[in-house]
Formats: C-alpha cells, structure tokens, sequence
C-alpha cells in the first residue's frame, strides 16, 4: 500500500534495541495456594490454602476442580512450569484480591514456562483486582470453550491510588472505573483463547501491561463484553493482541494502543458507548510506533471512533464499517495527561500518525489537533464524506474521493483528481494554485506563500 511515512526505525513485535525492555513488573509473590502444580507434580507444601474438589492425574492434569472461597488473596490454582490441562474448572472466589502484578487471588495462575490448557468450565470473581486468569513470566495459556466473569468489588481500606507496581485500579488519566481485570498477560507470555464468553463489570476484559519486551494475546470465536467504564482489549507497550471472529462490546472504550505495540482485528462487530480507541504515547524511544491492522470489522462508537494522543502510529483498515454516532472517524490531539506531556518523546522527524483506508465508504470528520507532529491519511479505493481539518496529508488513489460536506483544510499529496464539496463549502490547500470550482459546487482555495 501507498505509504505517506517511512518508518525506518521500526522493528515490528519484539523490539530487542528498544530501551523501554526494562524487567517486567510482573513478580508473582504467592506463596501458596489450593493447588500448586509445579513442573506438572502437586507441591504439597505450597498447596492447601483452600478446600477443594478435584482429581490430580500423573501426567498433571487437573479434572473437575471445584473451588468455592471468600478468602482474600486466595490463589486457587497456581501451574509453575511443566505442561497440565484443566478440565472443566468450577471457580467461585470473592473478597479482595491485592495488586495483580503480584499474582496474588488469581483464579488460575500460569508461571515460569508453564504451558497449560483450560478446557471448559467457568472462573467467576467478586472482589478487587482478582483476576480469572493471568499468564506471566514466558508461560503459555490456551482457554478453550470456558466462561470467565469479574465483577470487582471494594478496594482495601487504606488503599492509595498508585500507577505501577501496587495498583489496584486503572490509572486515573485514562478516565476509567472499576478495580479488575479479567485476564492479565505480561512478561513475555503467550495467551490463547477459543470460543470463549469474556465479562468484565469495569476497567478491563482483556488486558496486557508489563511486556518485559514482548507478550502475545489472541482470541478467536469468543463473546467479550466490558459492561461498565472500562476497555475490551489493550495492548501495552511490548504487547500485541489480535482478535479473530469475536463479537464485542464495550460501556466505554474498545481498545487501547500504547507505545511499540500492536493490535490487529479480523472478522470482529462490536458496539461501545463511548470513544472507540485511544492511542496513545510517552514515555517511549522515538522510533517506537503503534501498529494498528483491521480486515473486514464492523464497529460503531458513540464518540470519535479514534482518539490519538500524542502517539506514532500505523494504522491500516481494509474492507471496514466504521461509524461514529459523533460523526468523527478520527481526532490526533496534544496529550492532556500531564505526566506524559512533560515525558512525551517529541522530534521534528516523528513518524506522526499515519492511517490507510482500503475498499471503504467513509461518513465522518477528521479533527486533526495535533500541531507536534504530521498525520497522513491514506485513501485507497475509498469514499470518504465529511470534513477534514488541521491540514494533515491528503492521499486519494485507486479512484478514491473526498467530498467536503463542511470547511476543511488539507494538504494535498499527488493531483486533486476525487476532490469535491457541497455547495458552500471550501477546502483550503496547502501550497500555490488557482482557485477551483468543484463538481459539486464548492470551492478548492490554496493558501499561497
């Protein structure tokens, strides 16, 4: 595809010169629970800390765990190393959990090269960041035809709101509510799900954070709703999600990018009822960029369907429907999050925002607000309708248009063959020409000198 940046720099996945591979935060500190397999053998002297039902095979398997607990903190299963299988699973725990890069009231819990199998069942929490499940420190998971649900609950008296190691709510910049996370991956694990039924009541489904430098998230086939004020998926920095032929939803935001990250969607229909991404930077290498890839998605946003703060990102959409009851397809702005303006990476030679739009109809605005660095939209085959502003880079090819149905401003890349505006409208051009007429009545009016 046409491609209005060069991002030279740009190492897709694992970024191994990145400086920002710092050590995960991720540092499991349980020291027991109801059943701890390590290296697929039952460790007698970390397990115990609940009651539970359930078979132990030789092999490390687990069948027919069943758990019913209120005990705070409580893990119910811990897989250290080796390879086991659950199988149908019966996990109910409440009371509060602690913060979840501790790993500490986690339904299921993968470590230290595990590779495990959940096959059927459900994990169900009340309580505060407990976790159904969480991957970390280069396990592998796969949940197939399972039912996870949070609901989160009260946070510890004497809790102070904390970002990092200690958290146990969302951070206050990014405006969400609620204190859990449904499933967590981080430090260079691997989690795969299957036909699976996803809740979360408030901040996050699906989430990544602490890559260590990489971590994977797929799921395919699978139900994922976020009822309250929080996100489906995010792909922290290091993290890469994909979601296959998944249905969501979400009571705020879809999904969040962040930093050298990735996030990609196939065959996926959601609605939120708020914005439908927030991409953002900070804090990160200057060549790090976002990549963000969509094929075939039908998603609808009551806000701006993409919401760029002071970020790089890649983003390519093919075969979409994308709607904003807003009527804004996307808006770049100058973070408002203090702490990563004054920490933001910022050069006269950031790669900016770049987004492509292939074999698409387009009704909406482009709010283009941040002045810091250049945006690109990329036309291929596409019909887009609605304003543009901010005078951001303007590609029209493959017998692309863009009808102006409000005053805008662009700057004009290649001729101006698909350009057009209603009556009564003008779109202003960067560089030298002579005013021009449209098809349809209005006007294309360059700025000069």
């Amino acid at each position: 595809m046409p491609n209005l940046n060069e991002p030279t720099r740009l190492i897709p996945g694992r970024n191994p010169l990145a400086k920002n591979n710092r050590p995960s935060f991720s540092v499991p500190q349980q020291t027991e629970a109801a059943l701890w397999l390590r290296d697929g053998k039952v460790d007698e002297g970390c397990s115990g800390a609940a009651p539970y039902t359930g078979e132990i095979t030789e092999s490390g398997s687990v069948l027919n765990f069943a758990l019913d607990s209120d005990k705070p903190e409580l893990n119910a299963v811990v897989v250290s190393g080796g390879t086991s299988v659950i199988l149908e699973p019966k996990i109910h725990m409440s009371g509060c959990g602690c913060s979840d890069f501790t790993c500490k009231g986690t339904g299921i819990l993968t470590t230290d090269g595990a590779k495990v199998d959940i096959r059927g069942g459900e994990i169900v929490t009340h309580g505060s960041t407990r976790s159904a499940t969480i991957a970390t420190t280069g396990s592998t998971l796969k949940v197939f035809d399972a039912k996870l649900a949070t609901y989160g609950g009260p946070l510890p008296e004497g809790y102070v709101p904390v970002i990092g190691p200690g958290m146990m709510e969302p951070p206050a910049p990014l405006g969400l509510g609620g204190n859990c996370r449904t499933h967590l991956s981080m430090d260079n694990s691997e989690t795969y799900f299957y036909n699976c039924d996803i809740y979360g009541e408030a901040w996050a489904a699906l989430s990544t954070d602490s890559s260590g430098g990489y971590v994977y998230m797929e799921a395919n086939d699978c139900d994922i709703r976020m009822n309250g004020n929080g996100y489906v998926i995010y792909a922290d920095n290091g993290c890469h999600v994909t979601l296959n032929d998944c249905d969501i939803f979400s009571g705020n935001i879809f999904a969040i990018q962040d930093g050298n990250s990735s996030i990609t969607m196939k065959n996926t229909y959601g609605i939120c009822e708020g914005y439908g991404f927030l991409i953002h930077g900070g804090m990160h290498d200057l060549e790090d960029i976002g990549m963000i890839s969509m094929r075939e998605c039908g998603l609808t946003s009551e806000g701006p369907m993409f919401r760029c703060k002071s970020t790089n990102v890649n983003m390519h959409f093919n075969c979409c429907e994308l709607t904003s009851k807003e009527g804004i397809i996307l808006q770049t702005m100058v973070t408002d999050d203090e702490f990563y303006y004054q920490t933001r990476s910022h050069a006269e030679d950031e790669y900016g925002v770049q987004a492509t739009f292939e074999d698409m109809e387009l009704f909406g605005d482009f709010l283009c607000e941040d002045a810091e660095r250049k945006t690109c939209l990329n036309m291929v085959n596409t019909a887009l309708t609605g304003g543009i502003t901010g005078f951001p880079r303007l590609q029209l090819t493959e017998g692309s248009t863009f009808t102006a149905t409000k005053d805008s401003s662009i700057t004009i890349v290649g001729d101006t063959e698909g350009l057009d505006a209603a009556a009564g409208v003008t779109i202003t051009a960067k560089g030298v020409g002579e005013e021009v007429t449209l098809p349809s009545g209005g006007v294309l009016r360059y700025l000069g000198e």
